[in-house]
C-alpha cells in the first residue's frame, strides 16, 4: 500500500510540475518595409476560437521595428490591420494572411515589401 501511495504521489508531483511549466504563447512582430516618410500604424488583433477579439496591440511602424508580445491565453489567431497616413486622409488595409498561434510557442509575423494587403478584414 505504501508503494502505491508513493507512486501516486510521484505521478501527482510530475503532473503538477509539468502543468506549472507551461510556456506563454507569443509572436514576434517585425516591420521591414521602407515607408518613404508615410506614417503607418499596425494594430494586431487577437481572436479566440469563436473569432471574438480577446486582445489588441498597436505599433507605430518604422523600418527595423521588432517587438515580441505575449497573447491573451484564449487567443487562437491574430490578424493585422494597418492605418497608412494620418487624419482624414488615412487609408486602412488588412494584411491578407491570418496567423494561427501555436500554444506555448512563438510565431513570426513580418511586414515587408512583399506583404499583400486587402481593404477588408480577412475571413479566416
Amino acid at each position: 500500500m505504501k508503494k502505491k501511495n508513493f507512486y501516486f504521489s510521484m505521478l501527482l508531483f510530475a503532473v503538477l510540475a509539468f502543468t506549472s511549466c507551461e510556456r506563454e504563447t507569443t509572436y514576434t512582430f517585425k516591420f521591414n518595409a521602407d515607408l518613404s516618410g508615410i506614417p503607418m500604424t499596425a494594430i494586431v488583433y487577437e481572436y479566440d476560437g469563436d473569432s471574438k477579439v480577446v486582445g489588441q496591440k498597436s505599433f507605430d511602424c518604422f523600418k527595423g521595428l521588432t517587438r515580441v508580445e505575449t497573447v491573451d491565453s484564449k487567443a487562437k489567431k491574430v490578424k493585422i490591420k494597418t492605418v497608412w497616413g494620418s487624419g482624414s486622409s488615412s487609408l486602412v488595409y488588412w494584411v491578407i494572411k491570418v496567423y494561427y498561434l501555436e500554444p506555448g510557442n512563438n510565431i513570426n509575423i513580418e511586414i515587408n515589401e512583399d506583404t499583400r494587403f486587402i481593404p477588408y478584414e480577412p475571413l479566416f
